[in-house]
């Protein structure tokens, strides 16, 4: 497997359709602190980057779907950018009708979220 570095400069440097594939992907991945997607990413999977040690995370403008706890208890993370594309972020729902999750949930130094203006 390639260095965490080296992935993802490739993540920002190849234009890609497909979706970051697995749920998990980067999961307790600590030495990963920064993402830049690609415009050409669509999808991330539900917690992709859990329990990473992302201080930054710009989902392009490509993405349209991000997962569920796709940050989630990303302690570190402070400036989250979400592009023009991002449509649905998942959110399940309990059998008592409220929510059980979402993309922040345990992200606790958050200094600032950016959504694009025509979002």
């Amino acid at each position: 497997m390639p260095a965490l570095s080296a992935f993802s400069a490739s993540l920002r440097q190849r234009t890609r359709t497909s979706p970051i594939r697995s749920a998990r992907a980067f999961y307790g991945c600590e030495g990963l602190t920064s993402v830049a997607l690609s415009d050409g990413i669509k999808t991330i999977e539900a917690e992709a980057f859990a329990y990473s040690g992302l201080k930054s995370f710009d989902s392009g403008n490509g993405v349209v779907t991000i997962g569920d706890n796709a940050l989630k208890g990303c302690t570190s993370l402070e400036t989250i950018k979400l592009g023009t594309g991002v449509k649905l972020v998942e959110v399940p729902i309990g059998s008592s009708g409220a929510p059980m999750g979402g993309i922040f949930v345990e992200t606790t130094a958050v200094k600032s979220v950016t959504v694009a203006a025509d979002n």
